[in-house]
């Protein structure tokens, strides 16, 4: 992924509209490019606060462990999903097996 395509990417990263495969990809970028990577603190820090805003809230002077907590639990979703697709594919193969089984 380019620095282009991840700085595009970086509203709908923090707004989690992104499917599984441009979540990867985008945190893979973040890791290794300190420039995006602070490109994506910004806008974290400011769409957070102004939401925080809009809600009546007091700003949170924290929002670089937010968003540390934003990427591992963005992580730890993609981890997740991997896991239900593998799974998935051990269920749908112990389910052919044992159909084998039965018509053998």
């Amino acid at each position: 992924m380019t620095c282009y395509e991840a700085q595009c990417l970086i509203t709908p990263f923090i707004n989690e509209e992104l499917d599984e495969e441009q979540i990867k990809g985008f945190l893979e970028h973040i890791k290794h490019c300190s420039d995006c990577k602070e490109d994506l603190e910004v806008y974290f820090t400011l769409l957070n606060g102004m939401k925080q805003l809009d809600e009546n809230k007091n700003i949170a002077n924290n929002f670089h462990i937010d968003m540390e907590g934003f990427l591992h639990k963005q992580e730890e979703k993609l981890l997740l999903e991997r896991s239900k697709k593998i799974q998935k594919r051990i269920i749908l193969c112990l389910f052919m097996l044992l159909l084998g089984l039965w018509f053998a």
